[in-house]
């Protein structure tokens, strides 16, 4: 369905209806559930003391030095990186961290914590994630120690929405603890002066963010993958589901590839110039972009008005649930159903968390915190309020929606990366350029062979060196992929020697 709001423009006039239908078709006021982070923490069966598997780890920590190493062994990376107690940290790129401890200082305390990232997770599921991950810390204790059981650490259950514009519109600021029903006596609000006028509410939190219970945040998610420059793969994951446009896509990875939030209007301009038909608007795209006419943010937004839609804001509400959280589940844990299998008994609670998701989800958005109706007059109590119609829709969405596609993650990670790469090679060179020659007349042609010129025997095998460390960092990412198809239109020639490369 196309909203109102985003048929009052120059190009949806201009495009016929089945450019409308594929340019700017979303699904509205769509809420998607994830697991966006995921901690546990892992107990082993023998005395944490066994000599000789320190000493392995103390071997792999000498071969840091400032670049993360591989290890053939474990398919794992070790880094300088530590956390508190935890002196050895492991990492599966885009996957998990694995944190493990030099010592104890106390019997119940765990030598080994594992943090599952937001790409595993949307990307393969909770459950393949939590196997995986399981399966990496085996080898790695193997054979000194086995896994008694894993615990929850810290689990952050993620709700993408398109049913707000902004967050500014949809909470009254100024009556936020009247619209609120929960416990928490602290919060938090962040947000950016734009223009003359708007204030942009970039991210609004409710409790401590140190404790170990609880901490909900509300958020801006477009921008926060735009200036973060990270988790892009969540564009074709909205855009399966509905919550974004083609045209949003469009926009976004233009924003995403310059790194700048801003660009986002940008972009529409780029659309405009790209696919509409106006002679005279597509002039004046072309002389925005190209910086001979400068406008400020209000006016810049105006004229974007009139020519493009809008695009569609991602909203992420965001419940971050921590230990004491789940201490208080412990006794009504055992009479949870188990209902996916797993070889790994260890992970059955974490499991049993994962199949009961639904009660913990009811939990959070109405007794842990919920937005009321204030407009509701039947109740003077706010506690007694009914809630607002999106989170009534919230509190009634099903969990099961969200089906994971792996091959898709990968394929976008992987030609958005080809497109950051390409650009970040066309910058340096062009820069190589203007310090060899001083001038700015050559084209990306002649700054190639320049370039190519220029190094040296050394240089090659530097350059054979670092791509085999990024081989083994890539390892297993694109292997259900096919290669990407690439019509070779240049050829090298050496005219020294007269050799030819294809």
């Amino acid at each position: 369905m196309i909203r109102t709001e985003d048929k009052r423009n120059q190009i949806y006039n201009e495009f016929d209806e089945d450019s409308r239908k594929n340019w700017f078709d979303l699904t509205q006021k769509k809420i998607l559930h994830g697991i966006d982070s995921l901690y546990f923490t892992v107990y082993l069966r023998e005395p944490y003391n066994n000599v000789d598997f320190f000493k392995k780890l103390d071997t792999y920590k000498d071969l840091v030095d400032g670049e993360n190493v591989y290890l053939e062994d474990l398919d794992l990376h070790i880094t300088s990186l530590t956390f508190r107690q935890y002196t050895y940290c492991f990492t599966k790129e885009d996957n998990f961290k694995i944190f493990v401890a030099k010592k104890v200082p106390i019997s119940n305390f765990p030598p080994i914590i594992v943090h599952l990232s937001a790409n595993l997770l949307w990307e393969v599921g909770e459950y393949t994630a939590l196997e995986k991950a399981y399966e990496y810390v085996s080898r790695l204790i193997s054979p000194h120690y086995t896994v008694l059981h894993v615990k929850e650490n810290r689990i952050d259950y993620a709700y993408h929405t398109n049913y707000m514009r902004d967050l500014e519109s949809f909470l009254n600021v100024n009556k936020l603890n009247s619209m609120q029903v929960s416990n928490f006596t602290r919060g938090r609000l962040d947000f950016a002066l734009v223009g003359d006028d708007k204030t942009d509410f970039d991210y609004i939190a409710f409790g401590n963010r140190t404790s170990n219970n609880l901490y909900l945040r509300m958020y801006n998610k477009t921008k926060e993958v735009i200036e973060k420059g990270y988790k892009a793969f969540f564009y074709p994951i909205w855009l399966k589901n509905g919550l974004i446009s083609k045209y949003d896509m469009y926009c976004y990875e233009k924003a995403f590839l310059k790194k700048s939030y801003r660009w986002l209007t940008l972009a529409r301009l780029e659309f405009y110039l790209e696919f509409g038909e106006d002679v005279n608007i597509k002039k004046r795209c072309h002389g925005i972009l190209s910086g001979y006419e400068k406008l400020e943010h209000d006016d810049l937004e105006r004229f974007a008005n009139t020519i493009t839609p809008r695009p569609t804001l991602i909203t992420n509400i965001e419940y971050e649930t921590k230990r004491k959280f789940y201490q208080s589940l412990d006794e009504s844990m055992e009479f949870l159903a188990l209902i996916t299998n797993t070889e790994y008994k260890a992970l059955d609670r974490l499991f049993r968390l994962m199949d009961n998701k639904i009660l913990i989800h009811r939990l959070l958005t109405t007794d842990v915190f919920r937005l009321v109706d204030m407009k509701d007059t039947k109740h003077t109590r706010k506690r007694n309020k009914d809630v607002l119609p999106f989170w009534k829709l919230l509190q009634d969405l099903k969990l099961t929606s969200y089906s994971p596609d792996s091959n898709l993650v990968r394929k976008y990670n992987r030609d958005l990366n080809i497109e950051l790469i390409k650009n970040r090679i066309v910058n340096s060179m062009s820069s190589l350029s203007l310090y060899l020659n001083n001038e700015n007349e050559q084209d990306i042609l002649q700054d190639t062979i320049d370039f190519l010129t220029l190094l040296s025997e050394n240089d090659t095998q530097k350059a054979f060196s670092y791509k085999n460390k990024k081989a083994n960092l890539l390892k297993g990412k694109f292997e259900t992929l096919d290669n990407l198809e690439v019509r070779k239109r240049f050829a090298l020639l050496d005219k020294e020697d007269g050799s030819y490369i294809e």
